[in-house]
């Protein structure tokens, strides 16, 4: 037993449990049979099934015939949310190991590090790679912004799914793959994100070697200028930098 609202019974062995597992097979136990299934109590045992696996079995205490509806009830609620979950992991495993992508790139320590991501998200980095920073234009709630910016740039063709991005010290740090349809000045001047965040780009790296310093001028205009948009491709820009 993982779970139970008697919480002396979590980890003790429940017989009926996994006959139901075992089988794939509902297991009623009456106050007649009970006896038979060490660690049981009378009720219904649903096994759960995700994707055509049994990864567990939900158990309902009372008399069979009364709670089997309930038990069903309760084991689709189940497996529909392990279904939804087993849709998310993917999706936050790819986010997390972007995030660490986007560290390694910035403060490399070995190109292995950086490939061994690479080849676990399927990405292939193309260059030259565009840098921007994105920070937020006033003080709020730091998740709806970072929700808000994501679904901006999306919708704005800004970001494509092969671009390596995350969040660094409360700013959207970007590097866009080569194969974008317009620059990236172009396409944040044409988009709303100017309307929630200040832009800083930095020059284009040719190389993984040269993503550091790329990121380096665009971190650094984002701080020394207080412009919507500024970019190393400005001569006042580059001159300030």
């Amino acid at each position: 037993i993982v779970a139970s609202t008697e919480k002396e019974r979590i980890g003790t062995f429940h017989k009926g449990a996994e006959i139901a597992a075992a089988t794939g097979e509902i297991v009623n136990i009456t106050d007649e049979t009970v006896k038979n299934y060490p660690g049981a109590k009378k009720g219904c045992n649903v096994p759960l099934v995700v994707n055509g696996t049994i990864i567990g079995v939900i158990g309902i205490f009372g008399n069979p015939e009364e709670v089997k509806t309930i038990a069903s009830f309760v084991e689709l609620y189940v497996e529909k949310y392990y279904q939804l979950e087993a849709l998310a992991i993917p999706r936050l495993r790819d986010k997390e190991m972007k995030q660490r992508l986007l560290k390694e790139m910035i403060m490399p320590s070995g190109d292995d590090g950086i490939r061994l991501l690479l080849e676990k998200i399927g990405i292939n980095l193309r260059f030259p790679m565009e840098c921007g920073v994105f920070s937020p234009n006033l003080r709020g709630n730091r998740a709806e912004w970072e929700n808000q910016i994501l679904s901006m740039m999306k919708d704005d063709g800004i970001i494509y799914d092969d671009d390596i991005y995350g969040f660094m010290g409360g700013r959207l740090v970007l590097f866009r793959n080569d194969g974008h349809k317009k620059s990236l000045e172009e396409d944040v001047k044409t988009g709303n994100v100017l309307s929630i965040c200040r832009v800083s780009i930095g020059d284009n790296a040719s190389t993984l070697e040269k993503i550091p310093l790329s990121y380096n001028k665009a971190s650094v205009l984002d701080r020394i200028l207080n412009k919507s948009l500024s970019s190393m491709s400005y001569f006042s820009d580059r001159s300030k930098y």
